[in-house]
């Protein structure tokens, strides 16, 4: 539990993963913004600042809608789930297919900028 007028990313340890719970709904854009703003502000900051992996896509749309609205300057990429099985016989979605190329490549370019190297 984190005390009132605590910042989750005053929790951050580099190498260690941050494990939040309980955190109201609607709430969460909010503190992942301040998530990745705290990360972006360090020295050495890696390229990409803040991974969150959303339990399905409604989740995840409005998360992403949260953020643009709590951190406008905070890039958001969309990484969907396949909307088929593995194995199965239909193909992905295109556009699903498209989305996912889409944030892989603006990840890697994101990596290769800051790092100067392939990604």
């Amino acid at each position: 539990m984190i005390a009132a007028g605590k910042s989750p990313a005053d929790l951050l340890k580099p190498g260690k993963p941050l494990t939040l719970s309980q955190v109201a709904d609607g709430a969460e854009g909010l503190v992942f913004a301040d998530l990745a703003r705290a990360i972006a502000a360090k020295k050495n900051a890696p390229a990409i600042s803040l991974a969150v992996v959303c339990r399905d896509g409604q989740r995840m749309a409005a998360l992403s809608r949260a953020l643009t609205f709590f951190a406008p300057e905070i890039e958001v990429l969309e990484f969907p789930a396949w909307d088929c099985l593995p194995y199965d016989r239909v193909s992905p979605n295109t556009a699903v297919v498209g989305t996912a190329y889409d944030s892989a490549v603006a990840a890697g370019a994101a990596c290769a900028v800051a790092t100067n190297r392939q990604c």
